[in-house]
């Protein structure tokens, strides 16, 4: 049983009789039945605060409390994602009868870093997303993910890298006693950082970087040129 954290008053005093009696009385009959089962019930909610706050039936929160496994998020599980994004493609792939896609290391890159709100569910409607957004190309790149998650992935990595930034300046400053950087040479520094990684997160989709930076296409050529970035 999926979230069972949602089951309404009336059904968790039923499901309680069910699994203390093994009886039930299937709909449009008018006999009990009786059945030897165990249940397996998953929920995302917090069952034990529901139950202090007359949310969810005590007893019936004992009787499911036989065994418990505690599931941590998926963010939390760096390892499995790109095991399961792998499964995920190939699976996306035979069900839509196109050969096997292969991932780059920047889509990767990306739904590693990100948060993933919505655990597996969210990663595998990702995974399908992005082999349709790749459609005939036979690898996945970051450009096919969807654009907020690249959104969030690229300013975070912009603030990680702005704090350790912010962090090395410090440190040089101490241990020189002078000012490590002009504010110039400090601004070209953090938007060589920024350009990096907006880069890095479109897979070099010029239109994409024009419409997450707000500059016009000449002054984008023109600031790539000048950091040596290469698209």
């Amino acid at each position: 049983m999926d979230e069972v954290g949602e089951l309404s008053d009336s059904i968790q005093s039923s499901f309680l009789r069910v699994l203390q009696e093994k009886t039930f009385r299937p709909v449009g009959s008018e006999t009990e039945v009786y059945s030897d089962f165990r249940v397996i019930c998953a929920t995302h909610q917090n069952l034990d605060k529901m139950a202090c706050e007359n949310e969810f039936r005590t007893d019936l929160l004992y009787r499911l409390k036989t065994f418990v496994l505690k599931l941590p998020a998926l963010k939390d599980r760096e390892g499995d994602i790109s095991l399961i994004a792998k499964h995920q493609v190939k699976k996306c792939c035979e069900a839509h009868r196109v050969p096997e896609k292969k991932i780059s290391p920047d889509f990767l890159g990306v739904i590693e870093k990100y948060n993933w709100p919505g655990n597996v569910r969210e990663l595998i409607n990702t995974i399908e997303i992005s082999v349709t957004a790749a459609r005939f190309e036979d690898t996945l790149f970051a450009m096919h993910l969807p654009v907020e998650m690249r959104t969030l992935t690229t300013v975070a990595k912009i603030k990680n890298s702005s704090s350790k930034s912010q962090t090395a300046t410090t440190q040089l400053s101490q241990l020189t006693n002078t000012e490590s950087l002009t504010h110039k040479a400090l601004m070209e520094k953090t938007e060589k950082e920024y350009l990096d990684a907006l880069v890095l997160s479109t897979g070099g989709n010029v239109q994409q970087l024009i419409d997450m930076t707000g500059l016009s296409r000449t002054v984008l050529y023109r600031k790539l040129k000048k950091y040596e970035i290469s698209l």
